[in-house]
């Protein structure tokens, strides 16, 4: 059984796993991007959001859209991260740490055992595609630290094909840079 989140989280501390320090968003190191990455599942559609920053927190590009995965969080997880790596290759953005408050996504991106699921199979399509990008890392942070891209899968989901935004950050989640 997989777990994302604060639930995840909670469900792993119950069952005697060592506590996770819950992070604050940080910038990233001088030369580097952050991307924030999350899903939002709806009934039966899901929706992702990607939001790209600079060293200095600054905004630099966001995307979001609709996911064709169904109403499975952990896969939606795994794919809105293969979507945002897409967008961010396409637009020539390399060495990136990636942010998703899903533990087991991070565990299982940086993991090298072979898993054969569907999920498994998505994250093999995203080491593909961040072959090609500098260096990628993908850290855990608390849904907390996250809600910028939450806030974006949740305004976008519902968007048949991927909407990007660069210079200005859309609405929805431009109150994080006042």
């Amino acid at each position: 059984m997989t777990w994302c989140g604060e639930e995840g989280l909670n469900r792993l501390k119950s069952a005697g796993t060592p506590t996770v320090v819950r992070a604050q968003w940080s910038p990233p190191s001088m030369g580097r991007l952050k991307c924030n990455i999350d899903a939002a599942v709806f009934g039966n559609r899901a929706g992702f959001g990607a939001v790209v920053r600079d060293h200095d927190g600054a905004f630099v590009a966001a995307v979001g859209g609709e996911l064709e995965c169904g109403p499975n969080p952990y896969l939606a997880k795994a794919m809105a991260v293969r979507e945002a790596l897409s967008w961010l290759k396409g637009r020539g953005l390399l060495n990136v740490d990636l942010e998703s408050d899903c533990l087991n996504l991070c565990i299982a991106y940086n993991s090298s055992s072979l898993d054969l699921s569907y999920v498994g199979l998505v994250i093999k399509q995203c080491h593909l595609i961040a072959n090609d990008m500098g260096t990628v890392s993908v850290r855990h942070i608390g849904r907390s630290a996250n809600q910028i891209a939450h806030a974006l899968a949740r305004a976008t989901g519902s968007s048949s094909v991927p909407i990007s935004w660069v210079i200005s950050p859309p609405a929805c989640i431009s109150a994080f840079f006042d």
